[in-house]
């Protein structure tokens, strides 16, 4: 029976239950429900693509005295643009038991759904003809809205590209989700580090997929040490030719290849996967010294540092720097303990020049060391004592392409 037009809410629900004798008179008993509510409901991802399927994790609550077992969940996505999108194949049926639980119920959203943010819309049915579908012969129960709680996004490809960044779903290159343009994990000190998220949400999965990272760049001759980074697997070409390999699942960890490189244009390849849990990807590559004669700095390096007076028992140093200058410090200190010496006097983001005064008679040989900031801690370039020996730190610089080493700067 029914009081209200079907399509109102039905706070109440009542079953009838007649004696055995089935005369249709004598004692009887009914029970009369409470309301099934729902505490709360979430969208799993809140970000999804058109065409893309989510989960709606709903926790509902049985006051009465008996399990409901034709309880319907329905839902909605709503826009004013776009108005109401329904998924009528995925509503499900569920199980109430006495008290609270967790039910679920999947929406895919139509291919071509506009992108845009969408309230998410949840109802909860009587399947009062048990056909396991919301019906017009339905009850009605309880709806809610959540305002805003879905994101709709398109996975559209790029038109042009400065490190092309293919992205696909499966660890193998599987299927192509798209192509974008990028700068990241690709060029020196470079990182991408996603944690255990999705590098773009709704598109591609947080797990089981795999990226190729591809550009062509100038190079001055030279040999350049690469080094690759990955949580899970990456391997790096070079013109086509694989020059290293750690295509395993593993926890972060690095690794390096020297190659020597002819002047011009070379092709760099990143290929990477994620398996499950974190997810970082890192290229870097820098110059190796090159071996210059004394008295000058590396070809075409305008990095540099001199002593440029004496003024009694203070030496004044000078220097210049190349056009990533904040990124470099210069050190200069008393070489008195060769094997422990300590860089102090640290004078650093130099602008296009820069200067310092140290005051007193030295204990030792005094040197002055440039230094970049790239994302390996302290690398030095090259200095000199006073006996002429060299000092130089155990990598190089990458950020002006090449180390500038000075062998012909004598302190006194």
């Amino acid at each position: 029976w029914a009081s209200s037009p079907q399509n109102e809410l039905w706070n109440w629900i009542t079953n009838h239950y007649y004696n055995n004798n089935g005369s249709g008179s004598g004692s009887r008993t009914a029970y009369i429900t409470s309301p099934v509510t729902m505490s709360s409901f979430s969208p799993s991802p809140s970000t999804v693509a058109a065409g893309g399927t989510f989960t709606i994790n709903v926790t509902a609550v049985n006051s009465a005295g008996l399990a409901h077992s034709q309880v319907m969940i329905g839902a909605s996505l709503y826009s004013s643009a776009t108005g109401w999108i329904s998924d009528p194949a995925h509503d499900a049926k569920v199980s109430l038991p006495v008290g609270t639980d967790g039910v679920s119920r999947l929406f895919t959203v139509p291919a071509g759904t506009a992108p845009g943010t969408y309230d998410l819309v949840v109802a909860l049915w009587y399947d009062t003809d048990g056909d396991d579908a919301i019906t017009g012969s339905d009850l009605p129960l309880l709806s809610s809205t959540a305002s805003g709680a879905v994101t709709v996004v398109a996975c559209g490809s790029d038109a042009s590209f400065d490190w092309r960044a293919d992205f696909y779903s499966g660890t193998a290159f599987n299927t192509l989700i798209f192509s974008k343009s990028t700068s990241a994990p690709a060029g020196p000190g470079s990182w991408s580090d996603w944690g255990t998220g999705s590098p773009y949400p709704g598109c591609v999965p947080v797990d089981q997929f795999s990226v190729r990272w591809t550009k062509t760049l100038s190079f001055v001759a030279g040999t350049y040490r690469f080094l690759v980074g990955s949580d899970d697997g990456a391997r790096l070409y070079v013109d086509g030719t694989k020059i290293l390999d750690a295509w395993v699942d593993r926890s972060y960890t690095e690794g390096t290849v020297d190659l020597a490189l002819a002047a011009g244009n070379h092709t760099i390849v990143l290929e990477y996967y994620e398996n499950t849990g974190a997810a970082v990807a890192r290229l870097d590559w820098w110059a190796l010294p090159v071996a210059a004669p004394d008295g000058g700095p590396v070809p075409g390096q305008p990095l540099g540092a001199s002593r440029s007076t004496i003024t009694g028992s203070t030496i004044h140093l000078t220097w210049g720097t190349c056009p990533s200058a904040a990124a470099y410090a210069v050190y200069y200190g008393d070489l008195s303990g060769v094997a422990t010496a300590t860089l102090s006097g640290a004078a650093c983001s130099l602008g296009t020049s820069g200067s310092a005064d140290w005051t007193g008679v030295p204990s030792g040989d005094l040197f002055f060391v440039l230094v970049s900031q790239d994302g390996h801690g302290d690398e030095g370039s090259w200095g000199t004592t006073s006996a002429g020996a060299e000092r130089g730190g155990t990598s190089p610089s990458g950020l002006c392409g090449t180390t500038a080493k000075l062998t012909g700067l004598i302190c006194p």
